[in-house]
């Protein structure tokens, strides 16, 4: 049986909002959105991408980030990891942009 508070921690954690794949797909895109538009294809990207990498790398056999949550429930929390993280990255760099 699934353990739902096991799973809310995963998805809190490296399953969903903290996925360092969905983080750094989401900080490139960022760093390169033109517009602030562009952000929430960032977080798209960066939800679907690292649920392909997630499918690939149960597919060849290496650990998962977490066993307890799924892809469709881990999707919205990588999501906004990706998106808010791009967000910031974006700003970030439009500041320095500004100031140079």
């Amino acid at each position: 049986m699934i353990d739902v508070s096991a799973m809310w921690a995963d998805l809190f954690e490296f399953a969903g909002l903290l996925n360092p794949i969905a983080l750094v797909i989401g900080a490139v895109m960022g760093y390169f959105a033109a517009q602030r538009r562009q952000i929430i294809i960032a977080a798209f990207a960066a939800a679907v991408f690292s649920l392909m990498a997630d499918a690939l790398l149960r597919s060849i056999g290496l650990p998962q980030f977490a066993a307890q949550a799924g892809p469709l429930a881990a999707f919205p929390f990588r999501f906004a990891g990706g998106g808010i993280l791009a967000l910031v990255v974006h700003l970030i760099v439009r500041r320095k942009a500004q100031k140079a």
